[in-house]
């Protein structure tokens, strides 16, 4: 089975980190944040298997740049990501 590689780009890393960071200390709901966490490393997990599979974006502009869509499993966030071959 091919892998891929998974490379998270700095601003959604940054954003994900902000997410935490307001769950964790604005909510203060310490074991949120941790699932949270939990299910973005079990997606970008995910991804490194079937990346180049799911559906391009709906929004016109994301799929003229070949951007896809994953869901996270557990949480209301989506993921945007673009696979390159």
């Amino acid at each position: 089975m091919d892998l891929y590689k998974v490379i998270i780009a700095p601003k959604a890393l940054s954003m994900l980190n902000n997410y935490l960071n307001y769950i964790q200390y604005a909510l203060m709901n310490e074991e949120a944040a941790k699932q949270v966490l939990n299910d973005a490393i079990e997606t970008e997990e995910q991804l490194e298997i079937i990346a180049p599979v799911l559906q391009f974006c709906v929004n016109p502009r994301l799929r003229s740049e070949g951007y896809r869509a994953i869901q996270f499993k557990k949480h209301n966030y989506v993921m945007i990501y673009k696979y390159c071959k």
